[in-house]
């Protein structure tokens, strides 16, 4: 019955398939590089942002056709916390309820454990139906959708089912050589790990045949895809800004309670 009252709900992204066939498109991580950029660059392409990047003040420069977040139960103001398995306010997800409605039109793809706690009306569901890992074989929005592993793979997937050709990753960091870590919204991280093994193998792998993949680099590379450098990409020097000038004092001030209260991995303030 469960998984019939699933199809039903996910049935209705049959709409999107090969929407935008043959075009190009951003995909947007959280990533600490973005904090050099300026998502003014990016407005020529559409994009898909994944996670946390609605928090970015800049975020309504970018031509979205869609944001994805994946989290189970993410939608709901309580929650069982991962981390201490006690039931608590849910922070981070009412802080992005309370910032995705300021984009009312943006397509909001997450998992169909969320649908009672939709925060917007135009949120879409997708299921995995037990293909947890990815394969091209089912990349199918309106059925089997097995790219559901976290952001990064979701983004793909939705990718690949609009019918984009091509995509270029922004703020992906875990794919330079070596990885970065951190992320735009949070303090930059201290981590000295030098790390050049690929984070994604069975995304690249069961992505390459049906969409070309091309990630944009500061003053670095990938050894795992095609680079762009980004001096070369907008002919214009990379400018650093701090999390809190770029990320409004309400949102930074949530992140840190999260995190006070175990609910959050990162740190945003001192």
């Amino acid at each position: 019955m469960k998984d019939f009252l699933f199809k039903l709900i996910i049935a209705k992204n049959a709409q999107f398939k090969n929407v935008y066939k043959g075009e190009s498109c951003y995909i947007f991580g959280n990533g600490a590089s973005i904090k050099s950029l300026d998502l003014n660059d990016f407005n020529d392409l559409h994009s898909i942002s994944i996670n946390l990047m609605n928090l970015h003040k800049d975020f309504e420069k970018l031509n979205s056709c869609g944001y994805v977040l994946p989290e189970s139960y993410f939608f709901y103001r309580y929650f069982i916390n991962p981390y201490d398995k006690k039931i608590k306010e849910n922070i981070i997800g009412n802080l992005f309820r309370t910032k995705i409605r300021q984009f009312p039109d943006l397509k909001l793809f997450t998992s169909v454990t969320n649908f009672f706690g939709a925060p917007t009306r135009n949120t879409f569901f997708f299921h995995h139906f037990e293909k947890k890992l990815p394969d091209k074989k089912f990349v199918d929005l309106a059925h089997e959708f097995s790219f559901i592993a976290g952001g990064l793979y979701a983004a793909i997937g939705l990718a690949i089912y609009f019918g984009f050709h091509k995509i270029i990753l922004v703020g992906c960091d875990y794919f330079f050589s070596p990885r970065e870590y951190g992320h735009f919204y949070s303090l930059p991280s201290k981590s000295s790990k030098l790390d050049y093994s690929n984070p994604y193998p069975q995304l690249i792998l069961q992505s390459k045949e049906l969409i070309d993949i091309e990630i944009l680099c500061l003053d670095n590379s990938s050894d795992w895809l095609k680079n762009i450098k980004y001096t070369n990409f907008c002919s214009k020097p990379l400018k650093y800004k701090e999390n809190h000038e770029i990320v409004d004092n309400y949102s930074l001030s949530e992140m840190h309670r999260a995190y006070e209260d175990q609910q959050f991995q990162h740190r945003v303030l001192e």
